[in-house]
Order: structure tokens, then C-alpha cells, then sequence
């Protein structure tokens, strides 16, 4: 995963609310599976095994925060072992094909939430984040971003 990748999932991050944060995981799962995927076609095979690795991690989050209140939790965290154990396999035989059918899943369930995300107005779940406005400036190749209250105190004083 890039700086810039890590800078604005950072961002947006700060920004969502519940079913947007879940996206965003998503999101930095399939990244990090492309990522491994690329580092085996380059010939870099212990990064392959650290981004498959980082991926795992993800999908622990995923199954961490499941509501068990709800039935649809049972059949995810199904679906996460499963990936789980694909993801497992893979870096064990150092075979980038068997994160296949694990990216399919997350992008399957990824398009799903992003329904869902349409719907959800709750607020953002950080509070007291400093509030990006893009676009007021402007640079030959890129738009910058101003923080709004980047000098106010965010935390306790003492």
C-alpha cells in the first residue's frame, strides 16, 4: 500500500460512519491482496506473504466486529473463515490464485454494503476530527486539501 493510499484511507476514515468504515476495510482488504499479488509477479515473495498476512489481520477485524444479534453475522462469519482459510492457503503454498475467490467474495459483499452505505445517514463515528475541504486551492496536477481548525486544540490541555 502506497503513502498516498494510507493518507486517504486515513482521511476518509476520520470521516465515515459505521457502514462506511466497513467499506473503507473492505477496501484496504482487496488492497493489500492486489498488492500481494503484484509483489509474487515481481518475484517478491516474502512481501507477497506479509500483504497476504496484512489482509488476514483485516478480515480478523471483519469477524471481531460482527453483531451476533443479527442472523446475517453467523452466515459472514462464515463466509470469513472460508477466506480465511483460502488466504491461509495461499501463503503457505505461495499460490496467488487461491486469493481468487477470496477477492470475488469481498467485492460481492463490498458492492452489497455499498447499497446499504446509501441508506445509512448516521454520523461520522470519530467526532472531533478537524473538517477537510478539497478543491480551494489547486496545484498544476493536483487539488490540495485545507484542514479547517488545523491550529485548535483536539485534545485535553494540561
Amino acid at each position: 500500500m502506497t503513502r498516498e493510499q494510507k493518507q486517504d484511507y486515513t482521511l476518509r476514515i476520520s470521516q465515515a460512519n459505521s457502514t462506511q468504515l466497513i467499506i473503507i476495510l473492505y477496501e484496504i482488504t482487496l488492497t493489500y491482496l492486489k498488492d500481494a499479488n503484484d509483489r509474487y509477479e515481481q518475484g517478491y515473495k516474502e512481501e507477497f506473504g506479509k500483504q497476504i498476512l496484512s489482509a488476514r489481520k483485516c478480515i480478523d477485524e471483519m469477524m471481531t466486529n460482527l453483531n451476533y444479534e443479527y442472523e446475517i453475522a453467523r452466515n459472514l462469519k462464515q463466509i470469513y473463515l472460508a477466506m480465511k482459510k483460502d488466504i491461509r492457503t495461499a501463503y503457505l503454498e505461495e499460490s496467488p490464485e487461491r486469493i481468487i475467490p477470496v477477492c470475488n467474495n469481498l467485492e460481492s459483499l463490498l458492492n452489497a454494503y455499498k447499497k446499504i452505505s446509501s441508506q445509512d445517514t448516521s454520523a461520522p463515528v470519530m467526532e472531533h476530527t478537524q473538517t477537510v475541504i478539497a478543491g480551494l486551492t489547486y496545484g498544476k496536477n493536483s487539488i490540495s486539501e485545507d484542514l479547517s481548525g488545523e491550529n485548535s486544540s483536539r485534545g485535553f490541555c494540561v
